[in-house]
């Protein structure tokens, strides 16, 4: 944490001199204070800087994560649709939406962009292990053991 404290405080320092900086300086500051730190409103500033200078995917997404710690679940979900709808085909969007889902206790939803984002993404273990937790948080012990036994496997064959 001390590290990330000095982190804060270097991009800090480069943002006052670079003002208003480049949009990865943003990023990269919004996501130390508020994934490292819990500093959600300071780093909601950093987060309207990013999408402003560059509207992806990623830069939704940021905002988003950043909008679900502030309980701030409309706007939150305005960016993920955004980044969802910029990177149809890509499934860490979804599964960030499902997890801002999951933080809201809205786990029929949460399951829901979990399975898609699995759909995208069939060979990938962790798509399989989300969907699984999802299940179980529901009571779905036979879907969860099936999306367990799944992502066992595809652990098993990257071995």
């Amino acid at each position: 944490k001390a590290y990330s404290e000095k982190g804060a405080q270097y991009y800090a320092k480069l943002l006052e001199i670079l003002d208003p900086g480049p949009v990865l300086l943003h990023q990269t500051c919004a996501n130390i204070l508020s994934e490292e730190l819990g500093r959600h409103q300071e780093a909601l500033r950093h987060r309207e800087i990013a999408v402003r200078q560059e509207p992806a995917p990623w830069s939704y997404q940021g905002m988003a994560n950043t909008l679900t710690h502030l309980e701030r679940y409309a706007d939150a979900d305005e960016n993920y649709k955004k980044s969802a709808e910029m990177a149809p085909d890509d499934p860490a969007y979804l599964a960030s939406w499902a997890w801002s889902m999951g933080q809201r206790n809205e786990h029929e939803k949460e399951f829901e962009l979990y399975k898609k984002a699995a759909d995208l993404a069939p060979d990938h273990p962790k798509s399989w292990r989300n969907l699984a937790q999802c299940a179980a948080k529901l009571n779905r012990t036979d879907d969860a053991a099936r999306y367990n036994s799944k992502a066992e496997s595809l652990e098993k064959a990257r071995k």
